[in-house]
């Protein structure tokens, strides 16, 4: 026998613009249960309903922005909102190998192609509901583990159950201040798991510096994305280790990134770097924030290192 589902306890916002799938999503929403439900076409009114309010389902159209798939990160990484958790529904018009990628990517729980037949919306919430996947974290990514397999130059992680707040108020009937307790532990715990990531990405990336540096490779484009990455995640590193058990190691966080900005400004003067002066706090690193010893030795994978010259700086690949 299924469970009975309390939608009306649900808080739904929608970012679509298309009238015919906000039609589509707001009559089978209501005939769920539903009675709480906010919608925009607007990007910026749907950042400041994440911003501002506690929501139990995102429901957005991948068409609405190109910048959609970096507000569902920025959510995921506890950048927008307060809920690294929520549960986010895309909806798609004219999917392509691209867009489907880029929402996978950006940690999305579910991608619905519009139009859909009677029951699908249906089915695919009781879904998220009952077998939610669990989350893994990398040093540029968290979300849904989607993994069939584990990618060359990757190493192993271990997924993580988070909270649901769909399931929550749907079927647990689970207080808005329980819920906001297992929202900040496990929060806590999936950054912890993020600061450990990014500090193997710069031991990686000091590594590949010094094989850069061997090969008579220290002055090339390549040489300095590793630089520039590594300046983006130990930035990420000293923004998320505060009150964290890694705040005693901000001081070797500072030291790289010092080193590794006069690095990149030697580069740009036309002064070869010297990446062995990096290997001392490598050591420490690895020490400090426990890097697995099996990362400590390897350098980044080829199509890692293929695509690091042409990533925004912002972005994290390991």
């Amino acid at each position: 026998m299924a469970p009975t589902l309390f939608y009306h306890h649900v808080r739904v916002q929608i970012g679509v613009e298309n009238p015919l799938v906000l039609q589509a999503l707001r009559s089978t929403l209501y005939h769920l249960g539903c009675r709480d439900i906010a919608f925009t076409g607007s990007m910026k009114e749907l950042r400041e309903a994440i911003a501002a309010s506690e929501i139990d389902l995102l429901i957005v159209a991948t068409e609405l922005s190109d910048s959609i798939y970096g507000t569902i990160s920025q959510i995921r990484h506890g950048e927008l909102g307060t809920n690294p958790f929520l549960p986010v529904v895309g909806v798609t018009v004219h999917p392509t190998h691209e867009s489907v990628q880029a929402a996978v990517d950006c940690g999305v729980d579910d991608l619905l192609p519009y139009p859909w037949t009677m029951g699908y919306l249906d089915l695919r919430l009781e879904q998220l509901i009952a077998a939610r996947r669990p989350f893994v974290v990398t040093s540029d990514y968290i979300g849904p583990d989607r993994r069939a397999a584990l990618r060359p130059g990757h190493q192993p992680v271990q997924p993580i159950g988070v909270p649901n707040p769909l399931r929550a108020k749907a079927l647990d009937r689970k207080s808005n201040e329980d819920l906001a307790r297992e929202i900040k532990t496990t929060a806590a715990i999936l950054n912890a798991d993020k600061i450990r990531r990014l500090a193997e990405l710069v031991v990686r990336l000091i590594n590949e510096l010094e094989h850069r540096a061997e090969e008579g490779d220290a002055m090339s484009s390549l040489a300095e994305a590793c630089l520039n990455k590594m300046l983006t995640a130990t930035a990420s590193i000293l923004k998320r280790a505060d009150g964290t058990a890694y705040a005693p190691a901000a001081t070797t966080c500072r030291n790289v990134q010092r080193i590794a900005q006069k690095m990149r400004d030697d580069m740009e003067m036309g002064d070869a770097p010297d990446p062995g002066v990096l290997r001392p706090l490598a050591n420490r690193f690895i020490k400090e924030f426990q890097v697995d010893p099996a990362v400590a030795s390897i350098g980044l994978p080829e199509h890692l290192l293929n695509r690091l010259p042409t990533l925004n700086l912002r972005e994290d690949v390991a």
